[in-house]
């Protein structure tokens, strides 16, 4: 694990460098400057996506704040970092350990590094204008006025007082993370604050065991015990011992404590208990039935260039409420009845769509997205009469469309939507209470990465913001084989994290859509001939997982990435990285390991990053997203569904049902049944009892994949 540096020297030395360039080759290169062998090879060359740099001005601008800051010469250096302050917002400078961040945070650490009579300098001209934005931080303006004092004066007078009230305040709207990193800037870097130190700590502890960080809550009650064994505090008007009042908290959650959560992009489930029989509950297909004399295989079929047609892996991307489920199949919106399987509602005749492949192929499948919540399903859809046009220009721009849950009814679309016609949406998005998140490219800038926030009530755009431009076009092939490259958005603590899959993460303010910092990630470049192949044949699999937070900490494995990194997103930093298969998707992390798919499903020790146990699995569609449960893995592929034992590796079952002519794809769990979505068809299988699916034939000598192996640091 990296070891936290002062931000002066992790920042200011690639300040100039990385500012002159002025391009993303240099930024996505630093982070492996220092490694060795194929991460090195992976980056050479230009970075498959750029990220926005902040123009030379600036970096020279804090070139001159420490010229003469060296020289204590300190007003012409605080009027040079003003600069700096005041800099382009979303604009980022990369920093040593390859995290690009807002020219106002590197100010702001720049700040805390200088001597004792830099920072008595800097009070002296900034204390008054400090003290006034405190006394304005009230009502509507005080959380605007704290962090403007957190960001610039936290050397001030009231620096600690203000981040102590931000704390407070983000305390009480449950962004626990940030309020925790305020009170934490209190004790690290305001060393002479009058503030009770054991009273921050104690809020500290109450933040983390709201989260459920019990290893880092463990660390803070271990320190009050050593420092202010015999301090009392008074809460709730009553005269409390901060040690007592900590224990208290963990004897109170002991089971949480104690207990392994698991977390998967599917959420938290404990074990599913399949039962013997295959017969599912129901099933419900997506394409009409082939005729099995012909030799051809079941599914969509796109035809190549040359030779044959090609059997497309696609998983069509279904989401589900209480009583439906929702699918978009290329364009098509689905209802389907949860309980009966049973079609409820449709957009269009979606037989049609094995025809349109033959025709002339379907472009950028995985641009199709679905999100459902308050009464309506979100699409992302390209217009299903023009499925085989090509282009971003030609009729091929994607739109989003609204219907009723109920009835399909269309309440909305963008094309009537004058504020979103510059834009063409791609992937699934992120319908979050009120809001909806979704990723965008300009129609003539279909590099470019952009992020939308809309109004999920009438559509209405509430803000914009522009992630970086690939360095690649993915162009829309008739005949593509392989999967595009299209970004995750995953939302946590107030926070947005989008990830382009193509070298870069950023995390956003959800509320604002103003970039608080980004990475540069190890990844590959898109090389355009993977898109397609003379013969149907793929030149490699690639698959995909979005980022997870689990405990605090960020997980990241881009789509071309060989390499899956930790990231503390609070501070920002990267705290490991360690080599993975590129074909590896990221299923999940627990208290102790984390776990990756794609051709193997392996188990990696969380502390020293070395592999567990590993099983040798069929990996099927490239669309397969395993199911991590609180004891179990389910992987559910071309042979049917693996049950395997999180502890050992042991392939506790193989339950074969009743789509062994799919290539597998995602699991999805109700209160009666386990959902398989694949290319082919939806399944409803019933949960049976938990012993006896554990004690199925098919366990007995399916353990024979499994290998034990060491680690690659």
């Amino acid at each position: 694990m990296l070891v936290r540096s002062s931000a002066a020297t992790r920042v200011i030395p690639f300040l100039a460098v990385a500012l002159a360039s002025n391009a993303g080759t240099v930024c996505a290169q630093a982070l492996v400057a220092g490694n060795e062998g194929e991460e090195a090879a992976e980056n050479q060359g230009q970075a498959p996506f750029l990220l926005p740099a902040q123009p030379t001005e600036i970096g020279e601008a804090m070139e001159d704040f420490r010229r003469f800051a060296g020289r204590k010469q300190w007003e012409k250096a605080f009027k040079h970092l003003e600069k700096v302050f005041n800099a382009t917002a979303n604009g980022l400078v990369l920093t040593a350990d390859g995290i690009m961040l807002p020219s106002r945070m590197i100010a702001r650490e720049a700040l805390l590094e200088l001597p004792p009579a830099g920072q008595d300098a800097y009070r002296l001209f900034f204390d008054a204008e400090a003290k006034k934005l405190l006394e304005q931080a009230q009502g509507a303006e005080e959380l605007n006025k704290l962090t403007q004092i957190f960001s610039k004066f936290l050397i001030t007078s009231v620096g600690d007082v203000a981040a102590d009230k931000l704390g407070d305040l983000h305390f009480e709207a449950g962004n626990f993370a940030q309020a925790v990193h305020a009170w934490r800037s209190i004790l690290e870097e305001r060393p002479d604050s009058r503030l009770s130190r054991a009273r921050l700590r104690l809020k500290i502890g109450t933040s983390l065991a709201r989260q459920g960080h019990w290893a880092e809550f463990r660390e803070i009650l271990r320190t009050v015990e050593e420092q202010h064994a015999t301090e009392k505090l008074k809460i709730a008007g009553r005269d409390v011992s901060a040690v007592e009042h900590l224990r208290a908290l963990l004897e109170r959650s002991s089971g949480a404590a104690n207990q392994v959560v698991a977390v998967s992009p599917s959420g938290p489930h404990a074990d599913i208990p399949l039962a013997g029989n295959p017969e599912p509950l129901w099933q419900f297909h997506f394409f009409p039935p082939t005729d099995e004399k012909d030799g051809n295989p079941p599914g969509l079929r796109i035809q190549q260039m040359w030779g044959n047609a090609s059997v497309s892996d696609m998983v069509p991307p279904v989401v589900a409420d209480q009583s439906r489920l929702y699918a978009n199949l290329l364009g098509y919106d689905l209802g389907i009845d949860l309980e009966s399987g049973k079609l409820l509602w449709r957009s269009g005749r979606f037989f049609d769509v094995p025809q349109k492949a033959q025709q002339g192929g379907l472009m950028s499948i995985e641009q199709f997205g679905v999100a459902a919540g308050g009464g309506r399903i979100w699409s992302v859809s390209k217009d299903s009469k023009n499925q085989n046009q090509p282009g971003q220009q030609q009729g091929g721009k994607f739109e989003i469309v609204a219907r009723e849950t109920d009835t399909g009814k269309q309440v909305f679309s963008s094309q009537q939507a004058t504020e979103l016609k510059d834009w063409s949406l791609r992937g699934s998005p992120l319908l979050v209470g009120e809001r909806l998140y979704v990723a965008a490219s300009k129609v003539n800038q279909p590099r470019e990465l952009d992020v939308l926030a809309l109004s999920a009530k009438d559509g209405k755009l509430l803000w914009s913001s522009v992630i970086g431009n690939y360095t690649s076009e993915q162009h829309n092939w008739y005949y593509a084989v392989e999967r595009g490259f299209q970004p995750s958005l995953v939302l946590h603590n107030g926070k947005l994290y989008v990830d382009s899959h193509s070298g870069s993460i950023v995390q956003l303010d959800a509320a604002s859509g103003q970039i608080e910092w980004g990475l540069n990630y190890s990844s590959e470049t898109t090389q355009q001939h993977r898109f397609w192949s003379p013969w149907g044949m793929r030149s490699e699999q690639f698959t995909v997982s979005p980022p997870q937070i689990v405990n605090g900490t960020l997980y990241v494995k881009g789509m071309r990435s060989k390499r899956l990194y930790a990231v503390d997103p609070v501070r920002p930093r990267v705290l490991w990285h360690r080599p993975v298969p590129k074909v590896a998707t990221l299923i999940g992390v627990d208290e102790n390991r984390f776990y990756l798919g794609g051709e193997d499903v392996s188990a990696f020790d969380l502390a020293t990053r070395k592999i567990v146990w590993s099983v040798k699995v069929n990996l099927g569609t490239s669309w397969s997203r395993p199911l991590l449960t609180q004891g179990r893995i389910y992987h559910f592929s071309s042979r049917g569904i693996y049950e395997i034992d999180k502890a050992n590796g042991d392939v506790m079952h193989l339950f074969r049902g009743a789509d062994l002519q799919s290539m597998g794809g995602e699991l999805m769990v109700t209160s009666r049944a386990l959902l398989a979505i694949s290319n082919l068809a939806i399944t409803a299988y019933p949960l049976g009892d938990a012993k006896a699916a554990s004690t199925a034939p098919e366990a007995a000598g399916a353990t024979a994949g499994a290998t034990q192996s060491g680690s690659v640091n």
